[in-house]
């Protein structure tokens, strides 16, 4: 059973944000090609005629100035391309990071439910080393078993203890790794 999961939270608002800004970023690429439209006014007033000295000459006007460049080198193409290529690259870590958080969550998802198959094995384990513990008493106890069988049967009991904890311990692991992938902890 595959199960495809959405990044969510925090970390998808600023994958998100990322992609957005990278898009406007790239649309002011695009639209760069205006260099600017400036507002002009001038008010001067001077004396341009050498042989008339009392005579001052008004000059005013106000106009608008656009910068659009003819030819820029294909500069701006390259430009647009690097962008698009940015976007891509953007996409491509986006579609890598949903994998790899899908494949964690997967990947602790089946570590998490064999650590508890292989405890609940190991507890029945334990189990049956009480049950045959107990049956060698008893059988001890009756002159049926030697002390040798006794001994045995008590270090192989301690023995599976020991198992038990260890797969306790990798249990809890697993289930630590699982919620923090989850990101429930």
């Amino acid at each position: 059973m595959h199960k495809t999961i959405y990044i969510s939270g925090f970390r998808k608002w600023l994958i998100d944000l990322a992609v957005f800004l990278r898009f406007c970023f790239a649309a002011m690429k695009h639209f760069g090609f205006i260099k600017g439209l400036r507002c002009l006014r001038k008010y001067l007033i001077d004396n341009n005629n050498l042989f008339q000295k009392n005579i001052w000459v008004q000059d005013n006007y106000i106009g608008l100035k656009l910068s659009v460049p003819i030819f820029d080198g294909l500069s701006k193409f390259a430009q647009m391309q690097q962008q698009k290529l940015a976007m891509q690259k953007n996409e491509n870590n986006l579609n890598n990071l949903r994998q790899t958080v899908n494949y964690q969550l997967q990947t602790t998802s089946v570590n998490y439910a064999n650590a508890y198959e292989n405890l609940k094995l190991i507890q029945q384990n334990v189990k049956l080393a009480e049950d045959i513990i107990a049956d060698v008493n008893v059988r001890y106890q009756n002159s049926l078993a030697t002390y040798q069988e006794v001994v045995d049967a008590e270090n192989t009991l301690k023995d599976t203890e020991f198992t038990y904890l260890q797969a306790m311990y990798t249990y809890l692991l697993a289930e630590l790794d699982w919620k923090k992938a989850n990101g429930k902890l």
